[in-house]
């Protein structure tokens, strides 16, 4: 099943779990994010578990999505398993108020 979701942002960690519908799972194969073409903030991606790294911050994450050159977004990241399936839920993203991004999922 593919499934494409937009997440607006509001400078406070969000989980990605949050755009899925109430009664749909989590677990998925594939895990696209994109900045909005007119993002103003680099997006910050990280675990939501973060044990003693503390929390998901701009100067603590994973990997970073960065601002879109003019009216053109960046190319999505891609997380992919082949084997096994991981849950949306593990995922924690944080950036600029009102930024939004665009996140792809294959189960």
């Amino acid at each position: 099943m593919v499934r494409d979701y937009t997440l607006t942002l509001d400078a406070n960690v969000q989980n990605l779990r949050t755009v899925l519908p109430v009664n749909e799972g989590d677990l998925i194969k594939y895990l696209s994010i994109q900045a909005d073409a007119g993002n103003s903030g680099i997006v910050f991606v990280g675990s939501t578990e973060r044990g003693t790294e503390g929390a998901l911050s701009s100067s603590k994450y994973m990997w970073r999505i960065e601002i879109p050159v003019s009216s053109i977004p960046t190319a999505p990241d891609l997380i992919e398993m082949s084997q096994n399936s991981f849950s949306l839920a593990e995922w924690s993203v944080i950036g600029t108020n009102n930024d939004i991004i665009h996140i792809g999922v294959i189960r």
